[in-house]
């Protein structure tokens, strides 16, 4: 295949995977030089004897929809593949690396019906320092009631079965080097939080994938305050005990495996000190997540502090994180900061404890 050194050619190149996978081509972002595109080393891609560099760009580079390779190398962003309605199946015959990220769409109302063609990796390769190949499928969040497990579990399994590991089969070559994710994330496009998580496993007689278990990630913009009528952001995640024995278990925030506390919030108010998690006054709940990330990059204020958790109320809050809990700010600012009475207990009205 003769190349051409031009803008023109980055841009047919991008063209012909569209076209003849099917699919559409997500963005990297800035266009890439016709210099980078002839020169980058990051990806080969063989088909039919011939190559091609695609550099930092989509690393799939396609005829009649099977790859002889794919060199998807950890060293840059992911390549991204978006499948939808008209997309067709996809056949690698052997497969490296683990930055392949497969974008799958759905239907909104039923959202286990995932479009788009099947892909095979025929075979998977290990790189030099011995890791696994690994390939993730994902798909957004609209339509999905992401807290509730059943609803998660049947989109990541339908996400799961699109993906065929052909040589995990014993007679294939009980090949074992590949690890296969299905994701739901906020959008679709490369930087979307990925809000549920499941490892994919394969079935012993066919290499179908499959999975059965997911990892929960929530990221929110709001203060959390206790006040449920304030916090709507975290409406689905709240649970009322009112006859719990412990104070502030009667009203518990269950926010999921992983957790980031992000508020994007601004007070004009001199003086006034912010938080991610700022109890009302009155209110006594507790926080349960496995690790929490209070992100205070968005928090301005006019001359005040800003704090990881601030108490100053007549409320109570206990977080508790055994996975661990930080600061996303270099720790330049307190974690939390409390009127504390001499002998604290769950009774006390003024309580911010932190459970590691």
């Amino acid at each position: 295949m003769k190349r051409k050194k031009s803008t023109r050619k980055t841009r047919n190149l991008a063209l012909l995977v569209a076209v003849t996978l099917g699919c559409s081509v997500a963005p990297w972002g800035p266009a890439l030089a016709a210099e980078q595109v002839e020169t980058a080393e990051q990806f080969t891609i063989s088909v039919n004897g011939d190559k091609e560099q695609a550099g930092a760009m989509l690393p799939y580079f396609q005829n009649k929809n099977h790859l002889a390779t794919v060199a998807a190398e950890r060293s840059i962003s992911p390549g991204f593949v978006v499948m939808d309605k008209n997309s067709t199946d996809i056949t690698i015959d052997k497969y490296t690396g683990d930055s392949g990220v497969y974008v799958y769409t759905h239907d909104t109302a039923n959202p286990t019906t995932i479009y788009g063609g099947n892909l095979t990796i025929v075979s998977a390769g290990k790189d030099a320092a011995g890791q696994k190949a690994a390939v993730t499928l994902r798909t957004d969040s609209s339509g999905i009631a992401v807290t509730d497990s059943d609803v998660v579990l049947g989109v990541l399994n339908a996400l799961a079965q699109k993906l065929t590991y052909k040589n995990y089969v014993k007679a294939n070559g009980n090949e074992r080097n590949l690890t296969g994710y299905a994701e739901i994330a906020e959008g679709l496009t490369q930087g979307s939080f990925t809000m549920r998580k499941g490892t994919i496993s394969f079935v012993a007689a066919t290499g179908q994938g499959k999975t059965g278990s997911f990892n929960s990630s929530n990221r929110f913009t709001t203060v959390l305050t206790g006040d449920q009528a304030t916090d709507t952001e975290y409406k689905d995640y709240i649970q009322n005990d009112p006859a719990n024995a412990e104070p502030l278990k009667k009203t518990i925030y269950s926010l999921r495996d992983s957790t980031i506390i992000n508020p994007d919030v601004t007070s004009t108010a001199a003086g006034k000190n912010l938080a991610a998690i700022m109890p009302a006054a009155g209110k006594a709940f507790y926080i349960d997540t496995i690790t929490c990330t209070l992100d205070l990059t968005g928090i301005k204020n006019n001359g005040g502090k800003v704090y990881g958790i601030y108490n100053d109320q007549a409320a109570g809050v206990r977080v508790s994180a055994p996975g661990g809990m930080s600061n996303s700010v270099l720790r330049t600012v307190p974690m939390w900061v409390a009127s504390l009475p001499a002998t604290p207990t769950e009774k006390e009205p003024a309580l911010c404890r932190l459970i590691m």
